[in-house]
């Protein structure tokens, strides 16, 4: 078993924080199609 590093525990943590991000705005443009017709 791999052991994770403090570092990369971080890199991972922020990694997963800007897909969400990317998703929530993914998801807010899409809003703004459906309902901008």
């Amino acid at each position: 078993m791999a052991t994770i590093t403090e570092t990369q525990k971080d890199e991972l943590k922020e990694k997963a924080e800007k897909i969400d991000r990317d998703m929530e705005t993914k998801a807010d443009e899409i809003d703004r199609r459906l309902n901008g017709k």
